[in-house]
């Protein structure tokens, strides 16, 4: 099997220049980003399984028009191993074993003009391309184990090697692959070799105050309980020193939230639970989702 995947290369390959570049940035003491950028190669899944696994939770940031079909889908296995997130950047692109690698991502984020791209795995045999049955039913056992439906693992191997099926937000729900925009902003530009600004955490992020004042957040959810949120210190990346509580008794205090900044708004995802997310507006509302759904809304002061 070794020889006949490197036979095969299992390319979903297109023209790129070098070998993968991978790159982490610490974000904080628990987030960092992780930059994953030119052709995917043999051997490149265990540069970034040395990189990253050590991490406790990161962004993985993805450019590169493909390479070796076997190393994104381990570079995939091993983000999703740790439930990291992954985002391809504004005029990006993302294909073949790179998209494939990109799905791996407990969440995956893109913005309106990225660009993920699938199709076919094949063999290139002097310059002619085979679609390979092989390829493909490799592929089809990783995204099941990813537990994604038939009608994803369709879309993601039907389109044959000389064309590319891309993936977007107005189609990914049609074809049952879960995405979420994030749109950066010109002033997210973390210090970083050779690369655009990617999804990082606010520098200055909740309103009126931050770093050295208390913002308070009073919501009410669906049952009329009351929820306060209390920030101190929230420099860059994470809201320290938060108290959580409900009806006046707090429940939780520590370094509870990571800050992010998108079009939307200032987000605060629950280190414990990342599917519960506050989202904080310039005008000081604030709202508490769950996996997108509306759990409780208020202000904050």
């Amino acid at each position: 099997m070794r020889r006949l995947l490197a036979i095969l290369a299992l390319a979903l390959t297109a023209s790129v220049a070098s070998a993968a570049t991978i790159t982490v940035t610490p974000l904080s003491n628990d987030w960092a980003v992780v930059y994953v950028r030119g052709e995917f190669r043999m051997g490149d899944d265990k540069e970034f399984v040395n990189k990253a696994l050590p991490l406790k939770d990161a962004f993985v940031v993805f450019a590169s028009d493909g390479g070796h079909l076997m190393t994104g889908i381990e570079i995939g296995r091993a983000i999703r191993l740790k439930g990291f997130l992954t985002y391809v950047e504004p005029g990006d692109s993302c294909v073949s074993a790179c998209a494939i690698a990109w799905l791996g991502g407990r969440k995956r984020f893109i913005s309106k003009t990225s660009r993920i791209g699938f199709h076919a795995a094949y063999l290139d045999e002097n310059g002619s391309k085979t679609e390979s049955g092989t390829g493909n039913a490799l592929v089809g056992a990783y995204l099941s184990q990813l537990g994604m439906s038939q009608t994803a693992i369709i879309f993601v191997t039907a389109a044959p090697p000389d064309r590319i099926a891309w993936l977007n937000l107005s189609n990914a729900s049609t074809f049952g692959i879960e995405v979420e925009n994030f749109e950066l902003k010109d002033d997210q530009s973390p210090a970083k070799p050779s690369a655009k600004a990617a999804p990082q955490q606010a520098q200055s992020a909740l309103p009126s105050g931050e770093n050295a004042a208390a913002i308070t957040c009073s919501l009410t959810d669906r049952k009329g309980n009351q929820i306060t949120y209390r920030f101190v210190n929230t420099g860059p990346g994470v809201a320290k020193e938060t108290h959580f509580s409900r009806n006046g008794v707090v429940k939780e205090t520590g370094s509870l939230y990571t800050t992010y900044r998108d079009n939307v708004g200032l987000r605060l995802v629950y280190n414990a639970s990342p599917d519960y997310q506050l989202t904080l507006t310039d005008k000081g509302e604030v709202t508490l989702t769950r996996n997108g759904g509306t759990v409780a809304s208020g202000t904050c002061r």
